[in-house]
This record gives structure tokens, sequence and C-alpha cells, in this order.
């Protein structure tokens, strides 16, 4: 297991950030316990190829994740900022959704 795997932060967090991480999604990442969880920022982390769609979240921020391939539907979500994620084609439903910024995405394409 990664070290990540075992760094599992406890569910009442507000803000995540996870910077160089090399190794695979956590399985705690698809935790739906998560209600609390604002924010979370993923910096260099290559081998997460899906952000999974947390319910609760209103900020998110990937940059450098180069294999991510889809952010999946956020209800509640108002500001995404993405840079440098060449493989992102895919994202969900984001009805709330304020302020986007978006940079470096070559294979994201409109509808």
């Amino acid at each position: 297991k990664g070290l990540l795997e075992t760094l599992k932060p406890r569910h009442g967090i507000e803000r995540l950030e996870i910077w160089g991480y090399t190794g695979d999604r956590p399985a705690w990442y698809s935790d739906t316990n998560y209600g609390k969880l604002r924010t979370v920022w993923l910096l260099s982390c290559p081998l997460w190829a899906t952000v999974i769609g947390i319910k609760s979240l209103e900020e998110l921020g990937v940059s450098d994740c180069r294999t991510l391939c889809e952010l999946r539907s956020m209800p509640l979500l108002k500001s995404l900022e993405i840079w440098e994620c060449d493989g992102l084609n895919t994202i969900g439903d984001l009805p709330a959704l304020e302020s986007l910024d978006v940079n470096r995405c070559e294979k994201l394409k409109t509808r």
C-alpha cells in the first residue's frame, strides 16, 4: 500500500491538499463519509486518472496530473482550476460552477 493509503484523513476534514504523490489514488478517497470536505487540491499526482464526484466539494484545483482523464459530476462545485492535465477529456455536470480556469489541457473538448 502507498503512503497516502496509510495516512487516511479523519472524516471531519474540510480541506485536503496532496502534492507530489506518485502512487495510485488511495481507496479512502472514494469514501462517501467525507461530507464536510469543501476544498481539494491535487498537484503533481501523475497516476490519478479520475477525480470522483465528492458531493460536498465547493472548490477543486488540479495541476500537473497528466494521466487525469475524467472529472466526475459535482453538484456543489463553485470553483474549478485545472492546469497542465494533458489527458483530461471529460468533465461531468457542474451546475453550481461560478469560476473556471483551464490552462494547457490539450485533449479537453467542448460539446
